[in-house]
């Protein structure tokens, strides 16, 4: 049995996560980890938390934070769905077919799945047409028409901003503290991210959140066999050897920009991370990668300064054997 100490998001606002594309009505409905990582370190860095060196130091660990449903006693805490190779995990091809249309509609799943033996059987056993869209009930995005007017020559320009508003439940992640005494700061540090904003559009109130403490107890199948990725991460160096053996998993590009203290906007290097829902076969600790840009070097004040993304693993067993 694994017990993961989670934290719920209650949004009081609209939630604003830029997808990786151009068009601001793409939004995405989870916060990617190291979205989360970045943004408690960033706030550690202002408020002199010894957050930061935490997680320099790998001392917390964070799953992304992905949609929970709760209505009364009732509560669905879903993760991301299993990356399946079928051929790896020795199916039939001839229901590969069916049963791979029925996979592709699933964007999470609710935790319990996850404790059968075989989490195909479990999925068969339950498909999602025979159970209430809880995720239709937990968040919607709305699209809403802004206009952009420029200052120099006052002409307007039409866009539409999409974002996501929460009923019946939020986003929550997992935290894994691998020191003592750090839970407090933690906490502190979440609150002030609340009060804050996480995500886009922040200067028009967006993102701002409350937090419950909770937790997901997840019950391990005996003979699990692989583990499933809740975090975006990058193996390091030494763990690359066959780690792509008997492994189904999906890459993710990670790009962005940064702000420096002298006001300059540079965009950071940007990296592959294996998705969250990768299903690996060896277990994988991650690392930080630096993703400084080269044209760093030009600004005096940031001429010693380095940028990383926090691309650790947060993996839990599962069972997806096939006898």
């Amino acid at each position: 049995m694994i017990e993961i100490k989670i934290f719920k998001l209650r949004f009081k606002t609209p939630l604003h996560i830029g997808a990786d594309s151009t068009l601001k009505e793409k939004v995405d409905t989870i916060i990617h980890s190291d979205t989360l990582y970045s943004a408690l370190y960033d706030l550690a860095v202002r408020a002199r938390s010894k957050i930061k060196d935490a997680i320099s130091r790998r001392e917390i660990l964070l799953t992304s934070a992905f949609p929970y449903y709760e209505d009364g006693s009732e509560k669905i805490f879903f993760l991301p769905k299993p990356i399946f190779n079928f051929k790896i995990y020795g199916y039939d091809p001839k229901w590969d077919f069916e049963l791979g249309k029925k996979l592709k509609k699933l964007t999470f799943v609710p935790s319990t799945w996850l404790e059968s033996s075989d989490f195909i059987k479990e999925f068969l056993k339950n498909e999602i047409s025979k159970k209430p869209d809880y995720l239709r009930e937990t968040y919607a995005i709305d699209i809403l028409p802004r206009v952009f007017v420029d200052r120099v020559t006052s002409s307007s320009n039409f866009y539409r901003m999409a974002q996501v508003f929460f009923h019946k439940g939020g986003l929550y992640f997992g935290v894994k503290f691998l020191s003592d005494g750090l839970e407090d700061e933690f906490r502190g540090l979440l609150k002030l991210l609340g009060d804050e904003g996480i995500g886009g559009r922040r200067s028009t109130g967006s993102g701002a959140f409350e937090f419950e403490e909770d937790k997901l107890v997840i019950k391990v199948p005996q003979g699990a066999n692989f583990y499933l990725l809740l975090s975006l991460a990058v193996p390091s160096e030494d763990e690359m050897d066959n780690i792509l053996k008997e492994s189904s998993y999906e890459l993710i590009l990670r790009r962005g920009w940064f702000l420096l203290n002298t006001g300059h906007s540079l965009r950071r290097k940007s990296i592959w991370m294996f998705k969250e829902g990768s299903v690996l076969r060896k277990e994988i600790k991650g690392c930080a990668i630096d993703v400084t840009p080269d044209t760093l070097s030009e600004y005096v004040h940031a001429a010693n300064s380095e940028v990383y993304k926090f691309a650790y693993a947060f993996t839990i067993p599962v069972g997806l054997s096939h006898e």
